[in-house]
């Protein structure tokens, strides 16, 4: 637990500015390209306040500088997220998984 609290804390230390692009309950994270999927790790930013999406927040992490959200209950969105995820895991570089994962409020699950 104190090597991940760590961690955390270093990560926080030198991620450039975060922003949320997109609209409509389907967004994408930027984070200067190299820590995207470093995201997962900060539970503060998981948020109906930070991601105004129906139902549970979904993300897909396909490659390190990608990461996509939307809600469990957004059927455009999730129709979305799972061709952004699968397009993007297939011709981008650095790839990490075509899975989606739901935020439980605590921490993301493999989303069924």
């Amino acid at each position: 637990d104190s090597l991940l609290n760590k961690s955390i804390e270093n990560l926080k230390n030198i991620l450039p500015k975060i922003e949320s692009v997109g609209e409509k309950g389907f967004y994408g994270m930027l984070a200067g390209g190299d820590y995207e999927a470093s995201l997962i790790l900060l539970q503060s930013i998981w948020t109906k306040e930070n991601f105004d999406v129906k139902g549970e927040i979904v993300i897909g992490l396909p490659t390190r500088d990608l990461l996509f959200v939307t809600g469990s209950e957004e059927k455009d969105g999730m129709k979305d997220i799972r061709k952004s995820v699968n397009e993007s895991y297939e011709t981008g570089s650095y790839y990490l998984t075509k899975e989606l994962f739901i935020w439980n409020g605590e921490k993301f699950d493999v989303f069924k």
